[in-house]
């Protein structure tokens, strides 16, 4: 008797610690407003160069990512996704011509570094591999 309410225990056990990997993947799947980078917090108003808010559109079931970066429209594939972690594959975009293309290339080149993520209170942060805050968005969807 007691193997099997052991059994069961560790059972159950993995089966919420799936259920919380599945949803925690499944709050990717959103629209994200860009918030800051590198840990410097974006103000449009004050921000000069931006012709809108950069969002990045996470689709996990395609495995595949798209939005703009403030400019140009973008797009790109997931390579990695579990629980904790993501990494892009190479990404794409339109080649408008934009007052801050430095701002652009630092977005981009932040999500090209991107091995893992978290999401807390609406909030999706992105870091570097060695733990390093890149990226920070809100859920606008």
């Amino acid at each position: 008797m007691k193997l099997l309410f052991a059994f069961s225990l560790i059972l159950l056990t993995a089966c919420n610690s799936q259920k919380e990997m599945t949803h925690n993947i499944q709050n990717l799947h959103d629209i994200w407003a860009l918030k800051s980078v590198n840990g410097e917090d974006l103000d449009l108003k004050s921000f000069t160069g931006i012709q809108r808010q950069p969002v990045l559109e996470i689709f996990v079931e395609d495995r595949r990512i798209g939005g703009n970066d403030g400019c140009n429209s973008l797009f790109g594939s997931i390579t990695e996704l579990n629980n904790d972690i993501i990494r892009f594959g190479k990404l794409g975009g339109t080649k408008m011509a934009c007052p801050n293309m430095k701002f652009s290339s630092n977005y981009t080149r932040a999500l090209s570094n991107v091995t893992s993520f978290k999401i807390e209170n609406l909030h999706l942060y992105l870091y570097d591999s060695e733990g390093n805050e890149l990226l920070k968005f809100i859920k606008v969807d």
